[in-house]
């Protein structure tokens, strides 16, 4: 071949390659597959791309007990709030400040004489079935609460966040005025309690209250989609949202009453997130790169409550509706030891059913300082100086069983022989509020609104919605009665002090143990979660 053969060769492979090479870049490089750099040293982000294309939008979300109730006011406590939270929606918002935001309501009105709210509804809210959210719900809602409708007249459990209420007036579409027949300082604090969240008129009465409860409707950033009693709740994001569509898609509540069980499915990434774990896992959680550890101090308390059966129609305790007993119980609780075993010694040794952040809140003496021998006389005068045996109630959740197990130790001490029952959330409130067929029972309580009046109010009032202890106390109504109407804060304060004597002192007929904590731990992955005070974990904030 000669010279100036290979020379056009030569020449026509270097043409080629120019035309490749001209091609190729007008092509996105594929990255290096380590995603560190390409062959220019430009640094890729593979990592984003992948995010991209990856990015969850589900959660499985662990809980310890199976909620009895999702429709709002029917049941209250830490599950059925975080269940609330996701379905429903309030007039108005509390902020960590203590003020108000609007949420339901545009914006609202307070009369000169405290007796009438005037609130503006926004126009744009739809329930979950496609319905508008109009003034004829919030009355129906309210009225359902209040117990104010013929086919249910004794409302729901949030009848005593509705006290003094009259009705709801309807002035037009979007504009209702709510009356109350005395002035009720925490108004607007129990109106923004999701307890009370609006429920649709029309679906709820077409298909009645039992019915109602197998499929919820609310307007809250998630919908109901179906229940495994046992087992699962699951919702989806409510793509019609008036305050923005959740990042998170699908959500699932799995109900996980093993808590050793929650937290190993919560490491091999079975489960996002658990709630109310106890606070024996937090170095479990803190130790694992994966995992996040969440905590926040709480107003909700723990006691030992007790069937007395004080002027009730109901049967109170073979035992405990004698107080002596009662009182010898309260002499035998070392509070500290309950709060160690129970919270690793995060919560708060307390005195009072009233939390010491709410309105109405004075310090009182610690009524039953533990005194042993004081126990055993109490036990002597009796009748039982060589004890007795009983059954001791709780739930699954670490808040109810962790006390418990350290009671019978204590309670062991003076002899009484207590044998732990620990009880589905059903039965068990079934056990303590309806049929009353218990002798000692560990009690808890998270009140959702920062005023004495609504504890007090729900558990010691006569007809109150939580009287776990069987009683009907008049001089203790006329003190709450006299207390939630009166507008000076010192002769509140006076007269709540003296109500607290009348449930300790006098009767006791709890025995507060300690202000617990609010646990949770989750993938370390999510992003915007906040621990509550009040439980109410608000799933549409999160992200991946």
């Amino acid at each position: 071949m000669s010279r100036k053969t290979l020379s056009i060769i030569s020449l026509s492979l270097i043409i080629l390659m120019m035309f490749v090479t001209a091609c190729s870049s007008n092509q996105t490089a594929a990255p290096p597959q380590d995603g560190s750099s390409n062959e220019q040293g430009q640094e890729t982000n593979n990592n984003d791309s992948k995010e991209e294309t990856v990015k969850r939008t589900d959660l499985v979300f662990g809980i310890p007990q199976d909620p009895q109730f999702l429709t709002a006011g029917r049941s209250n406590g830490q599950i059925p709030n975080i269940m609330q939270t996701q379905l429903y929606n309030n007039l108005l918002r509390t902020n960590p400040d203590g003020s108000y935001s609007p949420e339901l309501a545009k914006n609202w009105e307070v009369s000169d004489d405290n007796l009438t709210y005037t609130f503006y509804l926004r126009d744009d809210v739809l329930f979950h079935d496609g319905s508008k959210m109009t003034s004829k719900d919030v009355a129906f809602s309210f009225d359902y609460h209040a117990g104010k409708l013929a086919d249910y007249p004794s409302g729901t459990q949030a009848r005593s966040f509705l006290n003094f209420y009259e009705e709801t007036e309807i002035i037009d579409e979007y504009t209702v005025k709510i009356h109350y027949s005395k002035v009720y300082g925490p108004t607007l604090s129990c109106l923004s309690d999701i307890i009370l969240g609006i429920l649709p008129e029309d679906a709820f009465l077409s298909t009645g209250q039992d019915e109602f409860e197998k499929h919820p409707i609310g307007t809250g950033p998630y919908k109901f989609i179906s229940k495994v009693p046992g087992e699962t709740i699951k919702m989806q994001a409510n793509e019609d949202y008036f305050d923005g569509i959740p990042s998170i898609k699908d959500l699932t509540f799995s109900i996980r009453l093993d808590t050793d069980a929650a937290v190993i499915a919560l490491q091999t990434g079975e489960l996002d997130f658990v709630t109310n774990i106890a606070t024996s896992y937090k170095n479990t959680i803190d130790s694992d790169s994966n995992l996040k550890w969440f905590m926040t101090d709480s107003p909700g308390q723990g006691w030992v409550i007790f069937n007395t059966g004080i002027n009730t129609d109901k049967v109170g305790s073979k035992y405990f509706s004698d107080v002596r007993l009662r009182q010898a119980v309260a002499y035998a609780v070392d509070k500290e030891d309950i709060n160690i075993a129970s919270t690793d010694g995060y919560g708060k040794i307390i005195n009072s059913p009233i939390p010491n952040t709410f309105a109405g809140y004075t310090d009182v003496p610690d009524y039953y300082t533990r005194d042993l021998n004081k126990a055993e006389e109490l036990l002597i005068d009796a009748g039982y100086p060589n004890g007795f045996s009983v059954n001791l109630r709780c739930i699954t959740t670490p808040t109810y069983y962790k006390p418990a197990e350290t009671l019978i130790g204590q309670l062991a001490e003076i002899g009484i022989n207590a044998t732990l029952e620990v009880l589905e959330s059903g039965a068990y409130w079934t056990s303590i509020m309806t049929n009353y067929d218990y002798d000692i029972a560990i009690g808890n309580y998270t009140a959702t609104t920062p005023d004495a009046d609504i504890p007090l109010m729900q558990h010691y009032y006569t007809d109150a919605t939580l009287r776990y202890t069987n009683h009907s106390i008049k001089e203790l109504d006329d003190l709450l009665d006299k207390a939630r109407s009166e507008l000076d804060k010192s002769k509140r304060e006076e007269a709540y002090a003296k109500a607290v004597e009348v449930i300790l002192k006098d009767n006791c007929l709890v025995v507060p143990l300690y202000q617990f904590v609010v646990t949770g731990a989750g993938n370390a992955n999510l992003q915007n979660v906040n621990a509550s005070p009040y439980v109410d974990w608000k799933i549409s904030d999160w992200s991946w």
